[in-house]
């Protein structure tokens, strides 16, 4: 039983790792791909993907940025740069709202190379056996306790950033002022405050996706401070001088608790080789911090033997809500002393008119706004708050509340309360036409 179980497990991945599969299911994409005649290989001498994604005037361009990915995976893989290809054009998918080609471009990257096949071992069968469900309530309890809370991410998934989203509330109950977040880009390290926040291309790189915008906009209105605390230099003083900026917080604020939002291992408490930050911030600081790792137990994961765990436990457990991994009914952790408190698993994901059901599923309240339209040129369509677009006087350089380019000719967007610009643009970036609505 348990081997025609991996088998069918392997060929699911296989299902998974094959991007036409996936990719097809996006018209958005398939309109972009509609519109390209020819590859454009010779442009890259003069401008990059991030200078057609942002211009020299700091303008967003979410469609030509993605364009420009798709007709150019020729020249990436006469340069080596295959991996790199799928990695740019799946952020790029995240950027627009396109989670599940952002999953299918990141599973095809894993699978640059690769010529053995992928299958769980009976050790590993026998670890997912012995696992149950835990009620994600136990998490909290120990976010009580915890004066240093660590969540990490993926970059190309906004589920990820939606959840964290979702704890903000909590941690702001229980006294969390300070949100420090590897993705803010500040280079003298400058704290954030709410005064005149508004979400821009010089936020940082992958605050572009506009659900990581939301969840910086949704702190600063509650009341936290944005620590920017990522470091460009070699990996080990890159983990070392992230923790140290980190600690620099707890130091100056003895009574203060943080929220470490980072990426992948970044948080780990332990080590085999390189040190990472999580280690060094509970060395410089003197405090065990909480760690939870929501990454690796959810879909599209870009470790291919832990997507498969993943499939196997969702088939097995048939999961439809976030858990916490158990074993024995304690949490699940895989090494002694821990490297992370808490693995978490979320459910596959659900579309409703070419979005995911996650949007919602958490409980944030936001509504679902249907935009129909009736011209055919239409692309993409985009929610900008009122009184950013006010302020700045130029819609192009704001991330947008939301956004999507999926559901031609209806499209469903999800948004908070507040007043809005609706925007609709062409495949060349083109404002074709705006109009304003109120979320109440």
């Amino acid at each position: 039983m348990r081997r025609f179980f991996t088998c069918h497990i392997h060929l699911l991945l296989l299902f998974l790792l094959n991007s036409t599969s996936v990719l097809a299911q996006s018209t958005g994409l398939q309109r972009l791909y509609a519109s390209i005649s020819a590859p454009i290989d010779s442009t890259f001498s003069k401008k990059t993907y991030r200078e057609i994604l942002i211009n020299s005037n700091g303008e967003i361009d979410y469609i030509s940025s993605l364009k420009f990915q798709l007709a150019n995976k020729s020249f990436y893989n006469t340069q080596g740069r295959l991996r790199d290809y799928y990695y740019d054009t799946g952020i790029a998918a995240t950027f627009i709202g396109d989670s599940r080609s952002a999953i299918a471009f990141f599973d095809s990257s894993e699978n640059v190379g690769r010529t053995k096949k992928i299958e769980l071992s009976e050790a590993s069968i026998k670890r997912y056996d012995s696992l149950a469900l835990g009620n994600i309530n136990q998490l909290y309890a120990s976010i009580d306790t915890s004066k240093i809370v660590m969540l990490n991410e993926s970059h190309h998934k906004s589920l990820n950033r939606v959840f964290a989203y979702t704890l903000l509330d909590y941690l702001y109950k229980k006294g969390f002022r300070y949100l420090a977040a590897e993705a803010l880009h500040n280079p003298t390290n400058q704290y954030i405050h709410r005064a005149n926040f508004i979400p821009s291309p010089s936020l940082g790189y992958y605050a572009l996706d506009p659900m990581l915008s939301e969840f910086f906009r949704y702190a600063i209105q509650l009341g936290f401070t944005l620590v920017p605390y990522e470091f460009v230099g070699d990996m080990i003083d890159r983990e070392a001088m992230q923790a140290h900026t980190i600690s620099n917080v707890l130091l100056k604020n003895p009574n203060s608790k943080v929220f470490v939002y980072a990426g992948y291992g970044h948080i780990e408490k332990t080590f085999d080789e390189l040190k990472p930050m999580g280690y060094f911030l509970k060395l410089f600081t003197g405090i065990e911090p909480l760690s939870i790792n929501q990454q690796q137990y959810t879909e599209g994961n870009t470790n291919s033997v832990a997507q498969l765990g993943y499939h196997y436990l969702v088939q097995r457990h048939n999961i439809k809500k976030t858990a916490i991994l158990l074993k024995n009914g304690q949490p699940f952790y895989r090494n002694k002393p821990k490297t992370y408190d808490f693995y978490l698993i979320h459910p596959p994901t659900i579309t409703d008119k070419a979005r995911p059901d996650w949007i919602q599923a958490f409980g944030i309240s936001k509504e679902k706004v249907v935009v129909s339209t009736f011209k055919e040129n239409c692309f993409l369509v985009q929610a900008y708050y009122q009184k950013e677009v006010k302020k700045t006087k130029n819609i192009h350089s704001l991330i947008p509340a939301d956004q999507t380019y999926d559901g031609f000719p209806t499209y469903t967007l999800y948004l908070p309360k507040g007043k809005f610009i609706i925007v609709q643009r062409d495949i060349q970036n083109n404002i074709i036409h705006q109009e304003n609505l109120t979320v109440k």
